[in-house]
């Protein structure tokens, strides 16, 4: 219910909210990797390891997600013969 007041808002101000899920993955690398690697962010536990590398996972694994999304909005997903 959340989500999808939020795309009406936005189709309502004409934007459209695919848009957001596109361009989040290079702002959650900017944001979060890139200020972790800079600042020399770790995690609080005794072992410490640096945040970079979760961040890195995360922003990875939503560039996956998006170009999932962006290929199927194109038309590039199998033919109904194809799918089982």
């Amino acid at each position: 219910m959340f989500v999808e007041d939020h795309y009406v808002r936005l189709n309502q101000l004409g934007v459209d909210p695919h848009h957001f899920r596109l361009i989040l993955p290079v702002r959650l690398f900017e944001r979060l990797c890139l200020e972790a690697l800079r600042e020399g962010q770790t995690t609080d536990s005794t072992w410490a390891p640096p945040l970079w590398i979760p961040y890195v996972l995360m922003s990875s694994g939503m560039t996956l997600l998006s170009l999932q999304l962006a290929l199927q909005l194109a038309g590039f997903g199998l033919a109904e013969s194809e799918r089982r």
